[in-house]
């Protein structure tokens, strides 16, 4: 029986897909919120696994060995299952939506290139409430997080679209297309406004 956290419909999604195709597994699935009050420990309550991601995820891994917990990264078992790197998060608009093209490239591009400058602010705003050292964090954000969407990442997303089709888990295989810097659509990223976790500006079709 395996919980899953509600934050992340795509992480629910893989951890389905992991557990069939790399483990041979089809447990029980139930899905639950993870309660700060807990210690987020409420994931772990009369099941044998939980996927918990985030904030909470990093809070809980930091006390692993405390609570008798064995971890596995869900992008290093996408790895090792495809050879492909895995991509958690993108700016999305849905086909049909008004935007301005252009403004909409070089704010999604500023913002990442912000957000990079301010690594070491942003982790320091984040140790108390994680629990982690300032090291660790930027470790973390700076190592372990890819904020480009260069073509392995591309590569790994449309193994993930692939593979969640071919199980049942999304209605269709979209095609996915990418606003890149200068404002223009194209069916491959090219250098994409991006930002957060290999995260590109992008419409699903």
């Amino acid at each position: 029986r395996v919980a899953l956290d509600t934050s992340s419909r795509t992480s629910q999604a893989l951890v389905r897909i992991l557990l069939r195709r790399a483990y041979g597994l089809s447990p029980e699935f139930i899905e639950v919120t993870p309660e700060a009050g807990t210690g987020f420990e409420n994931m772990l309550v009369g099941v044998d696994a939980a996927l918990i991601i985030g904030d909470p995820a990093m809070r809980v891994a930091a006390r692993a060995e405390e609570i008798g917990l064995k971890i596995h990264d869900l992008a290093e078992e996408w790895r090792k299952m495809t050879g492909l790197p895995f991509v958690f998060a993108v700016w999305a608009v849905r086909q049909g939506v008004e935007i301005d093209e252009v403004a909409v490239a070089r704010d999604f591009a500023r913002a990442r290139e912000e957000g990079l400058v301010r690594l070491p602010e942003i982790a320091a705003d984040f140790v108390g409430e994680l629990g982690l050292t300032l090291p660790d964090l930027l470790d973390y954000l700076c190592q372990n997080v890819n904020y480009d969407l260069d073509e392995a990442n591309l590569a790994g997303l449309r193994q993930y679209f692939a593979l969640a089709y071919a199980d049942g888990l999304i209605p269709a295989n979209r095609a996915l297309r990418f606003l890149n810097i200068e404002g223009e659509w194209r069916g491959v990223p090219g250098q994409a406004a991006g930002a957060s976790a290999g995260s590109s500006a992008g419409v699903i079709e």
